[in-house]
């Protein structure tokens, strides 16, 4: 059980992918504590690859003179593990990453930036190595990161990354991506010449995958005006 505990008197904003290009946010988040509306203090990151009831919280708490967070082991930001299709918090998991849990995990995780899990193996209620970035100076929460961001169900990439995380204070930089890389490709136009062989020369931009292992892509090329082994090399 975390002595943290979710403000819930914070307003919620949601992130979540709405469109074919994904949002990548660069977000300066403020303490929850007495933040009045339409403050938002605390923010929903969801995609498709979790599931339904599935989804993180991420807040920023301050150990502040005269509230409830005065008392709490550490400040910084908490990213919280949601899973709404759970009726409580009776059944904990002590393995990483997420994925290898299976069914049996809290309905509400706090992801321990340490990554040792202390809360679910009964050895505290929380320390000062929980938030980030925390005793151990985590700066990121991503899919292959410890902890990481997976899903419960799935040990595939979430497309959830929190980066560039800020030192502790009453507001928090950071960026935040949720949803797939998108890649795209110029296009281009180039005098062909009546011998030889000319390069023609394609710039792929890749956004939002910053935090990534590997990005591949698979191409092929397509007649158009150009007709392969006339105008061009097949590929």
């Amino acid at each position: 059980m975390s002595i943290f505990g979710v403000m819930k008197e914070a307003t919620s904003t949601s992130i979540t992918r709405t469109s074919a290009r994904p949002p990548t946010a660069s977000l300066t988040i403020p303490q929850a504590y007495n933040n009045p509306i339409p403050g938002a203090t605390i923010f929903k990151l969801k995609t498709s690859t979790l599931a339904s009831n599935e989804y993180w919280l991420i807040e920023n708490r301050q150990q502040t003179a005269g509230s409830y967070d005065q008392y709490l082991p550490g400040n910084g930001l908490l990213v919280w593990h949601v899973d709404a299709s759970k009726a409580n918090n009776n059944s904990q998991c002590i393995k990483l990453p997420n994925c290898t849990c299976g069914s049996t995990h809290y309905m509400v995780a706090l992801e321990q930036a340490d990554g040792l899990k202390e809360m679910e193996k009964n050895t505290d209620s929380g320390d000062s190595g929980d938030p980030f970035p925390g005793s151990t100076n985590k700066r990121q929460f991503t899919s292959i990161t410890t902890p990481d961001a997976c899903s419960y169900t799935t040990c595939n990439e979430s497309h959830i990354r929190i980066t560039n995380i800020s030192n502790s204070g009453p507001t928090m930089p950071a960026s935040v991506q949720v949803g797939a890389p998108a890649i795209s490709i110029n296009d281009i136009s180039i005098a062909e010449g009546n011998s030889g062989t000319t390069q023609a020369l394609f710039t792929l931009s890749l956004s939002n995958g910053g935090a990534l292992a590997n990005v591949t892509v698979n191409y092929a090329t397509a007649n158009g005006s150009a007709i392969a082994g006339q105008d061009y090399t097949a590929a």
